[in-house]
């Protein structure tokens, strides 16, 4: 198997970037709603207290201490809402740095600027990847070395880390809390994953033997879907009548820490769905799109691995292990001793144990050897006059 790298002029992929603009649309959303709620829900107050003032006709002392409160009410909403506009501003400038971004990637430039706009997305899509996996510390140092704040959210998963933290040691109250909070929108997208999380902490009060505790937590938090999941909160509830070490399945299943793990899984599928930003790294999406169109059938068959293949390095065939084998309409032939194209230029020789290398590879090794040539699979040696060209037809 063979691959050879090579670096498109046009290689912007904007259709990979499409959550830089979708998820600054889902912040700026997010903030503008806030806003709309906190100014609801203060004027609302105050009309109330108004127009309580209004029917009671109260003294002029009463009315002064309740004119005074809402004075003060009314004070401390400014200042919220101080706060907002400022979080609007570094919303809106981080639109406008996405927005500048995405104009420049559109702009023909040379082969070095090009290179340096590549490795600008490669810092920054390595960034969000370390972020993805909690690995929140070396991501920050890249992102303020790169100047990349404006482009990765790390708040955002610095924001999810404790609630992961939180699931895997079984305490599903942070979570839970997230979900109301963002209770709209997975109602929205029809998401079960507060269901979910309370039948986790179901199971988590049975594993700490409070069973009275869990019986009343079923009844308030389970008993009112208890129609729509009669079937699955049955199977819960028996859980009652087993010890947290018991061999019973399913019910053994329910006490593992897979189930734990699962909701952390699910939690960050809901947490990227609401947010706008791929279940999937852009580092991970980008690096199977480049291993897809390097994977040969040499690549799955060949028992001896080329050694300057990505495909076939032992880190990266694990994520080329499920992708599709690229669609190639003519064969190119690369020499495995130093990766290059073997054509009309450097044309292919065989060794008499018939292992073909590149023309160029082989005189460079002859030189250096005086006049031999070392088969690197076979580890046999051969004269360079022993060798044989071949003719691609």
């Amino acid at each position: 198997c063979g691959w050879r790298r090579t670096m498109p002029h046009d290689s912007h992929g904007n259709y990979v970037e499409n959550a830089l603009i979708k998820n600054a649309l889902e912040n700026m959303n997010r903030v503008a709603k806030n806003q709309q709620k906190l100014v609801t829900k203060e004027l609302e107050m105050i009309a109330s207290v108004l127009a309580d003032l209004k029917k009671g006709k109260p003294s002029k002392d009463v009315a002064g201490t309740e004119l005074s409160r809402l004075v003060g009410r009314i004070q401390v909403l400014k200042r919220k809402l101080e706060d907002v506009d400022k979080e609007e501003d570094t919303k809106l400038e981080h639109m406008e740095a996405r927005l500048h971004l995405l104009r420049e990637n559109q702009e023909h430039v040379d082969d070095t600027r090009c290179a340096i706009k590549e490795n600008k997305r490669l810092d920054r899509f390595l960034a969000d990847h370390l972020a993805r996996f909690g690995m929140l510390e070396t991501a920050s140092m890249i992102i303020k070395e790169e100047n990349l704040e404006r482009f990765v959210d790390l708040d955002m998963y610095k924001e999810a880390a404790p609630i992961l933290a939180a699931l895997l040691e079984g305490d599903c109250s942070p979570a839970i809390k997230w979900c109301q909070a963002n209770k709209t929108k997975l109602k929205k997208s029809k998401s079960n994953l507060e269901f979910q999380l309370r039948l986790q902490a179901f199971v988590e009060l049975v594993r700490k033997e409070a069973v009275q505790e869990a019986v009343q937590y079923a009844r308030k938090h389970l008993g009112p879907s208890c129609k729509e999941n009669f079937v699955t909160i049955k199977k819960y509830m028996a859980i009652l009548a087993f010890q947290r070490d018991t061999d019973v399945q399913p019910y053994k299943g329910l006490f593992e820490n897979e189930r734990r793990i699962e909701l952390a899984k699910q939690f960050k599928k809901e947490l990227c769905l609401l947010n706008a930003i791929s279940s999937q790294s852009l580092l991970m999406i980008t690096l199977q799109a480049g291993l897809t169109c390097l994977k040969t059938t040499r690549c799955v068959e060949d028992p001896e691995p080329n050694s300057g293949c990505p495909v076939c390095h032992p880190v990266l065939a694990q994520i080329a292990q499920d992708l599709p084998i690229a669609h190639h309409m003519h064969s190119t032939l690369v020499c495995s001793i130093s990766g290059a194209i073997m054509n009309e230029h450097n044309p292919p020789m065989a060794l008499p144990n018939g292992n073909v290398y590149s023309t160029q590879a082989l005189m460079d090794m002859a030189a250096s050897n005086m006049g031999q040539v070392t088969c690197p699979k076979s580890g046999d040696t051969y004269d360079f006059s022993d060798l044989r060209k071949v003719y691609i037809s």
